[in-house]
């Protein structure tokens, strides 16, 4: 066991537990090296079929990066984001045998970055028929309060399905809490809690805790990665409409959300 009988207490309570060490330092120099690869437009390895095999979206210097499914062009970030250690503290987390990583996510703030809304993963995961899910949000340099963390409502899993924010990357911090003011319950209290952790730390939330970030107001870019899971129980409610298709091959409604591109990565894969 990597977590112990009071953090499985907190996630169950709080929605969401800190960790102070995910990842090893090789393991965050290996990360910053292939987020710096990816968001430069460098392909190591591309794991994608010919016909989605297209280059790399540019951004400017100044602009809050975001890609999804990293994984598929790096060597090493497939390494990363299939490592053993953070699936095995979902799955202990989710009390499930086994857990799939459904997708992963490079993250990019850099200073003056805008604010994250708050909003509930789940809201964009209808493809699962339980929130049995969690997401693991590793920082690849040390985190200070102004940098703009990683933010959550103490408790917020317990609260309703909420809609989607409607401007969830580019809005002020007066709009933060848009989705969180219209699913909290009566009476119930906003308990904030930020993610200030050394790089390699960071966090685990459940797939209904509402959770964003303010901008960042520090003069350091903040780099991190974020890692999804289902547990074995998730069953597909129907292939997702994305952009990359493929992801959901021999996925059918009723079965687990695993396949080779969204792999069992607890147990290690062998």
């Amino acid at each position: 066991m990597l977590m112990t009988p009071q953090q499985i207490e907190q996630f169950d309570r709080d929605g969401f537990v800190i960790v102070d060490r995910i990842l090893s330092p090789e393991q965050v120099e290996l990360g910053r090296e292939a987020m710096a690869r990816i968001y430069a437009g460098t392909i190591s390895r591309d794991r994608r079929p010919a016909e989605f095999q297209k280059p790399i979206q540019q951004w400017g210097p100044d602009r809050v990066k975001h890609y999804v499914h990293a994984r598929f062009l790096d060597a090493a970030f497939w390494d990363i984001a299939t490592s053993a250690r953070p699936a095995q503290i979902a799955a202990e987390l989710l009390q499930t045998p086994s857990v799939s990583l459904t997708e992963d996510q490079l993250l990019e703030k850099p200073a003056g970055g805008r604010p994250l809304a708050m909003h509930q993963d789940y809201s964009y995961w209808a493809f699962s028929d339980v929130p049995r899910m969690a997401t693991c949000w590793i920082a690849l340099n040390n985190v200070t309060p102004d940098m703009g963390p990683m933010r959550f409502i103490k408790g917020s899993h317990r609260w309703p399905l909420a809609p989607t924010p409607s401007n969830f990357a580019g809005g002020d911090d007066d709009q933060i809490m848009e989705v969180a003011d219209k699913v909290k319950p009566p009476g119930a209290k906003v308990e904030l809690v930020d993610v200030i952790v050394p790089a390699g730390g960071g966090s685990f939330h459940h797939a209904m805790t509402l959770h964003g970030s303010t901008g960042n107001r520090s003069q350091t870019t903040r780099h991190a990665i974020s890692l999804h899971y289902a547990a074995a129980d998730c069953r597909c409610t129907g292939p997702r409409q994305c952009w990359e298709p493929y992801v959901w091959e021999g996925i059918e409604k009723g079965d687990r959300i695993a396949n080779a591109w969204m792999p069992v990565t607890w147990p290690a894969i062998k």
